[in-house]
């Protein structure tokens, strides 16, 4: 495992469910140049998803092992996203040093009680004591894994009630291909606990392992979080100003779009129809109202999750936000809403229809497009046709360049080796050159000191033959004239 030199601090973002986690994390991927500009790291996550849901499914997998819980390892939750944690936290670490940034980012709301959630969509039955121990095993492994950061864990709660309806509602619109029966009721859903009501005990779990004061607790309502999920995580525990986050690029996660038509709902869970999202969403929208009708609690049943809750919520706003009124989500109104007297034979028929004309209309766009395509071939076949002829022109051509080419081939061998023999030559005839040259300088040389001692030489005969006809002209010579005639008798 790779260790860092000392402690820096990550924010663990831990979701839950349904709380704008997709669109935190879209933003923080589309931002990372200016987080990276800051000193913070964003990465090491699943490539696709964006975020770390590889190391939050790898331990949910982990946690099945360790507790002997057989899973189907076949599902794309283990065989597609899940990775071996230690490997994914190296892997995190080695790139935070390289980066050499001060804070990183970890968020995945699959951290959140995966004994619950992601037991259920994986079709993993587990006990209310298997999810204990599921869910601790996550955190306790997490904290191992990040024992070299000082972590901060940062937690979005969504209120029970509403949290398990958004959860069905997403379940029927993206039903897991694995199944091929009619999905569950509602009533269905709720007996497998896909949802923890529990949030206090949760918490407590967390707390235990990272510290009370490392816990930042977020009730998700309007009222409480008024700059929404982005805004807050930005300015609140990143510590952006407002004008830095102003300027970041703005991310659209489509939540205003996320509800269908209940009816419609229903009609796709009852076929349990996998796939076909846009078809069923634009029959939702030729239908209207996707606003009606979407609760799938009745009054009485939602009054009672909140009663269940209340004791859990109000110890959880006391301990961890410091409330003394107990109050964790302040919007608890039960409203009365018209009740789903479920689909109709009428409504199941409509849906049918546009259904039907949908792929009438779409059949009907492809003919006319296979139409223009029939068009479009013979008009790429006559092309094809000049294109060949143009070719086989192409193709003699580059023949008789290719002959040509040979003979310049040749042409170019001959003239290479006859290139080489000059070269050679040259080289001789310069060294023969520089020779000769250096010895001509030396015979100059020679030559002008020589003349320098010849002309040293003239010029001493003509001052000797000068001081020889003054001896001459001398009346000494004259007088002592007969003394040399005797001297040459003697002789």
């Amino acid at each position: 495992m790779v260790r860092l030199m000392s402690k820096k601090r990550v924010f663990l973002h831990i979701g839950s469910h349904k709380t704008g986690s997709t669109s935190l994390q879209n933003s923080l991927y589309a931002n990372k140049s200016t987080l990276k500009a800051k000193g913070i790291y964003y990465g090491g996550y699943h490539e696709v998803w964006r975020m770390h849901h590889n190391l939050a499914f790898g331990l949910f997998k982990e946690a099945l092992e360790e507790e002997f819980i057989s899973f189907p390892s076949s599902h794309y939750y283990f065989s597609q996203i899940a990775e071996k944690p230690v490997v994914v936290v190296d892997r995190i670490k080695q790139e935070f040093q390289e980066g050499s940034y001060k804070q990183m980012i970890l968020s995945s709301e699959g951290l959140f009680a995966p004994g619950h959630f992601f037991a259920f969509h994986s079709g993993v039955a587990l006990t209310d004591k298997q999810q204990v121990k599921v869910n601790e095993y996550v955190i306790t492994k997490l904290r191992e894994l990040l024992s070299d950061f000082d972590v901060t864990v940062i937690c979005y709660l969504r209120r029970q009630d509403l949290i398990l309806e958004s959860f069905y509602n997403q379940y029927c619109k993206g039903p897991d291909p694995n199944i091929t029966a009619p999905l569950p009721t509602f009533t269905e859903y709720c007996k497998a606990r896909p949802v923890p009501f529990d949030y206090f005990r949760e918490i407590s779990v967390w707390a235990k392992h990272f510290g009370k004061e490392n816990l930042n607790v977020k009730p998700y309502e309007r009222t409480q979080l008024p700059e929404g999920v982005v805004g807050d995580f930005y300015i609140n525990i990143l510590k952006f100003s407002e004008s830095e986050y102003e300027r970041l690029e703005s991310i659209d996660a489509g939540e205003d779009n996320s509800r269908i038509n209940r009816d419609v709902l229903e009609y796709k869970r009852l076929l349990n129809v996998h796939g076909l999202d846009v078809e069923f969403l634009r029959v939702s929208n030729a239908i209207g109202d996707a606003q009606r009708n979407q609760s799938f609690l009745t009054p009485q049943e939602r009054g009672q999750i909140l009663k269940d809750c209340a004791d859990s919520n109000s110890r959880l706003a006391a301990e961890y936000l410091s409330r003394s009124d107990g109050r964790l989500f302040y919007d608890t109104e039960v409203k009365k809403e018209e009740p789903y007297f479920g689909l109709t034979f009428e409504k199941s028929i409509e849906i049918s229809e546009k259904l039907t004309n949908l792929f009438l209309l779409e059949r009907k766009m492809q003919q006319s497009y296979i139409k223009h395509l029939l068009e479009e071939n013979i008009n790429i076949k006559y092309d094809n046709a000049t294109l060949l002829q143009e070719v086989e022109r192409l193709k003699k051509e580059l023949t008789e360049l290719t002959a040509k080419q040979d003979v310049l081939a040749t042409e170019f061998a001959d003239l290479g080796e006859e290139h080489v023999a000059l070269k050679a030559e040259h080289s001789a005839l310069t060294t023969e050159y520089e020779l000769i040259t250096a010895e001509k300088n030396n015979l100059v040389d020679q030559v002008d000191l020589l003349t320098t001692a010849q002309e040293a030489i003239l010029y001493e005969k003509e001052v000797l033959k000068g001081e020889l006809r003054d001896i001459y002209e001398s009346k000494s010579w004259k007088v002592t004239k007969p003394l040399r005639a005797m001297r040459d008798r003697l002789k």
